[in-house]
């Protein structure tokens, strides 16, 4: 399935929602990017220590990652915002 691009239309959307739940639209960009910048961060760290059995378990940490904090995170966040969040996560990525 491919995704298709977000137009202006819809980013509008997605900005009047975000503020109607009070929600900075940088403050929702922030936290998209966060699962990212845990992930390099980790990496980096990995790197930096010269340690490649930590870098070699990197993907058990994005394992980790998605089914123990994005995926209670979604379930809240659909709890909370219902069909409202349901398209939005339809719609954008959760990682880039």
């Amino acid at each position: 399935m491919q995704r298709r691009k977000l137009g202006g239309e819809f980013k509008i959307e997605a900005v009047r929602l975000v503020r109607e739940r009070g929600v900075s639209a940088a403050q929702a960009d922030r936290n998209l990017n966060v699962y990212m910048g845990m992930t390099l961060v980790y990496a980096g760290i990995a790197i930096g220590l010269d340690e490649p059995v930590a870098l070699a378990l990197l993907p058990l940490v994005l394992i980790a990652i998605q089914t123990h904090v994005i995926a209670r995170e979604e379930r809240y966040l659909e709890t909370k915002f219902g069909d409202d969040y349901r398209r939005y996560k339809a719609e954008v990525r959760r990682w880039l």
